[in-house]
């Protein structure tokens, strides 16, 4: 896991960098905001903690079917305590999350995973690639089952008698 914020000592393990003299780029607004935490879990289940906003889970899961394609399942968490928060959650997913994460956030996103492919298929990718910090724990995912799970898994046999 990342650990993005302070740990039980209250140490910080990451400096914030809100402006870049090297690239003339200056982030925007002045509330600081911890980034999201991320965690992946076997097999291949990620988890983003406060996003798309603080307080909600992005869970994500990567399943491998053929040698080039897998199904990809995600859902967001919403806490709540009360029917109206419930009913108010229902409508910000319905109305804005839904749209904003699962199709334009993640079409991009899909579409930068598909992008990488000839990148990694050519044997060294994995050595060459450069993460930034909160892609670490993903792109480390990925390198050990790169080296490790090669392969599609065969499906299981069929477990007892046909009727």
């Amino acid at each position: 896991m990342n650990v993005l914020g302070p740990d039980e000592s209250g140490d910080v393990h990451y400096e914030r960098v809100y402006e870049s003299k090297e690239l003339g780029l200056k982030s925007k607004g002045s509330i600081e905001r911890p980034a999201p935490n991320t965690s992946m879990r076997l097999s291949g289940g990620l988890r983003v903690e406060n996003f798309p906003k603080q307080g909600l889970n992005l869970y994500e899961w990567y399943v491998p079917t053929m040698e080039d394609k897998y199904e990809y399942w995600e859902l967001i968490t919403f806490p709540y305590v009360n029917e109206e928060e419930k009913a108010e959650a229902v409508d910000r997913f319905e109305n804005y999350y839904k749209q904003a994460v699962f199709f334009d956030f993640n079409n991009d996103d899909l579409w930068a995973r598909d992008a990488m492919q000839p990148f990694y298929e050519n044997g060294v990718g994995f050595d060459e690639e450069k993460p930034g910090t909160m892609d670490a724990v993903i792109v480390n995912w990925r390198k050990l089952v790169s080296r490790h799970a090669r392969g599609i898994q065969s499906p299981p046999k069929e477990l007892g008698r046909k009727r």
